[in-house]
């Protein structure tokens, strides 16, 4: 049998991680627009605190603004998780 060298599986770990990673300034940005109605952690990968946001429309504004300087961390934090799966699922 012919099995994928380390830098292979690295290589590929590394493109899957690319492609599923999500993008801070987009997360931001839509949070800024439209987070009151909970698109942003839906975005970050955080169903149930985007269906909270959306059935308190934000938090009735508050956790709206707070999630302005915090989904940009989130994003970062579900990027992580989806970059240690996609290497634990190729063996790196």
């Amino acid at each position: 049998m012919n099995y994928p060298s380390e830098a292979a599986r690295i290589a590929a770990a590394q493109a899957e991680a690319s492609a599923l990673s999500k993008s801070s300034t987009t997360a931001i940005l839509l949070g800024v627009f439209i987070g009151y109605l909970g698109v942003d952690r839906f975005y970050a990968g955080q169903p149930i605190l985007g269906l909270l946001k959306l059935f308190t429309c934000g938090g009735a504004g508050l956790w709206w603004v707070i999630d302005w300087f915090l989904i940009g961390d989130a994003v970062e934090q579900t990027n992580l998780r989806t970059a240690r799966e996609a290497f634990a699922r190729h063996g790196v």
